[in-house]
C-alpha cells in the first residue's frame, strides 16, 4: 500500500499546474511539488521497511528471504530516486520523468524479485 501511494503522488507532480488550473484538489496542487516528493520517498521508504517488518514476524523461511531481498532492492533504489529528487521541481517535465522512472523501478524491481523468489521456492518444495 505505501509502495502504491509513493507512485501515486509522483503521478501528480508533471500535473501540478494543469490541476491546479482545472481547480484539482491533489497532494501535489495542496502542498506543493517539494512537499509531494518528500511524502513519496517517506513511503517508499516505509514500504521497505514494512516487507522488512514482514520478514521479521512471517513463519514461512521460503518467504523471509525474498521479503528482505525486495526490501534492499527497495532502498537501493531509494537512493537513486533522491539523487533525482532536486531537479524534478514544477515543470521540470525531464527531471521528474527521470524521478518517476527511478521510483517505479524501486517497486518493479522489488515485487518482480519478490514473485520470482516465491516462484522459486514453490518449485523447489514440489520436488
Amino acid at each position: 500500500m505505501a509502495l502504491c501511494l509513493s507512485s501515486a503522488l509522483a503521478s501528480g507532480l508533471s500535473d501540478e499546474e494543469s490541476d491546479r488550473a482545472g481547480g484539482k484538489h491533489t497532494v501535489t496542487t495542496l502542498l506543493g511539488n517539494a512537499v509531494s516528493r518528500r511524502a513519496s520517498e517517506a513511503l517508499l521508504v516505509l514500504g521497505a521497511l514494512l516487507w522488512l517488518g514482514a520478514a521479521g514476524v512471517s513463519s514461512a523461511a521460503f518467504l523471509r528471504g525474498g521479503l528482505v531481498l525486495g526490501a534492499l532492492l527497495t532502498l537501493f533504489f531509494a537512493g537513486r530516486v533522491w539523487r533525482k529528487s532536486p531537479p524534478a521541481v514544477t515543470n521540470a517535465f525531464g527531471a521528474q520523468a527521470a524521478y518517476k522512472l527511478e521510483l517505479h523501478r524501486a517497486i518493479w524491481w522489488a515485487t518482480l524479485a519478490l514473485s520470482a523468489w516465491v516462484l522459486a521456492a514453490g518449485l523447489g518444495e514440489r520436488r
